[in-house]
C-alpha cells in the first residue's frame, strides 16, 4: 500500500513541470505511473471487497 501512494506523489511532484511544456517526456511518464497506481488501485478494492470478512458474515 505505501508503494501504491508513492507512485501517485511521483506523479503529482510531476505534475506541475509537465503543465509548463506538455509535449515532453513527463506526460507519457506521468500517465504510465498514475495508470498503474490506479490499476493496482482498483486491484486492491475489489481483492479487499471480495476477502473482506464482513462480507462474508453478511452474505450468511
Amino acid at each position: 500500500m505505501p508503494g501504491l501512494n508513492v507512485l501517485v506523489g511521483i506523479g503529482a511532484l510531476l505534475f506541475p513541470f509537465a503543465l509548463r511544456r506538455p509535449r515532453t517526456w513527463l506526460s507519457p511518464a506521468i500517465g504510465i505511473v498514475w495508470g498503474l497506481a490506479g490499476l493496482a488501485f482498483l486491484i486492491f478494492g475489489g481483492l479487499n471487497y471480495f476477502t473482506h470478512i464482513g462480507l462474508i458474515v453478511n452474505a450468511m
